[in-house]
């Protein structure tokens, strides 16, 4: 069965106009820019929570039990990531621990989490089968410290960026930035150096697709 990035590369490639950019960097942290701002990425409609973390993107373990303390779906907070399901166009918010009360009360399951009932996720038993298993995409935010613990992760996933942004962004990286980047191939055309990165992107619209590729050699 195919991923869902590659099933959904297929599906969006032929009613939009998608960059490829793959690079190599022993530093992916230093993304966070992009990773702070909110992106796309894919997976499986109607998943939980918890399979998209550790099924898709390979991120189960003690780091993400500790460290992922606050959750957002569509502006709610989540409490329980097995019975909050993903689907088309939402919104995942995923961060560390906040400071302060405000941050204890939106921790996940924790003391405070009768004070926001309100505001709270419900879980919710989809029966909707007819579109489960297709590919799409949500959009992911990554807040505070996991935004460069997480880089690695996402980036080697794959997201989606919008191309304007992205470019605006990438034009007022310093030079330090770049010489960071081992190799930068557009497209599939290799750059011959990392710096021709701003200019080799498209002046139109539309979504880059931004990549992270194993380090030759390991």
């Amino acid at each position: 069965m195919k991923k869902a990035a590659e099933m959904q590369e297929q599906r969006q490639g032929a009613n939009e106009e998608v960059t490829t950019v793959e690079f190599r960097t022993e530093t992916p942290e230093m993304f966070e820019f992009v990773l702070q701002e909110g992106f796309q990425v894919s997976c499986v409609d109607n998943c939980s929570i918890r399979e998209f973390l550790c099924l898709q993107l390979e991120l189960c373990g003690d780091y993400t039990e500790k460290n992922i303390q606050t959750i957002f779906l569509n502006g709610k907070s989540v409490d329980d990531v097995d019975t909050a399901t993903l689907r088309e166009n939402d919104i995942l918010a995923l961060s560390a621990a906040m400071p302060g009360l405000v941050g204890a009360a939106m921790r996940k399951q924790g003391f405070f989490a009768k004070m926001r009932h309100s505001i709270s996720h419900e879980g919710e038993a989809d029966n909707d089968t007819e579109e489960e298993g297709r590919p799409c995409l949500v959009t992911v935010k990554l807040f505070n410290l996991l935004s460069r613990d997480l880089a690695r992760d996402f980036l080697r996933h794959g997201l989606r960026f919008p191309m304007e942004r992205f470019r605006t962004l990438i034009e007022r990286r310093p030079k330090s930035f770049f010489s960071r980047l081992n190799e930068v191939i557009v497209n599939n055309e290799r750059l011959r150096t990392p710096m021709d990165l701003a200019g080799s992107l498209p002046p139109s619209p539309g979504t880059v697709q931004l990549r992270l590729l194993e380090m030759e050699g390991c």
